[in-house]
């Protein structure tokens, strides 16, 4: 099993560098994404710098504001 899928199975605190690099690419901001999961932008950013790793509902609210799967996002 590589990295992606254990991350892409349980979340982890490497998880959020890829959903970082995923925003930059399609140039969504943190806080639009927080606006749109109803996150608040703390969080949001704790999840990108890797401090906090979220749990699989947080992720499938990121990945239903931002249109795509989980897997999309941790996976370029």
């Amino acid at each position: 099993m590589t990295q992606l899928r254990a991350c892409a199975t349980v979340p982890d605190e490497s998880c959020g560098g890829r959903l970082d690099e995923y925003l930059k690419a399609h140039r969504v901001s943190r806080r639009a994404l927080a606006t749109a999961t109803g996150l608040d932008l703390r969080t949001v950013s704790a999840i990108c710098t890797g401090k906090r790793s979220g749990n699989m509902a947080t992720w499938m609210r990121i990945a239903r504001a931002l249109r795509c799967s989980i897997d999309d996002i941790l996976e370029g």
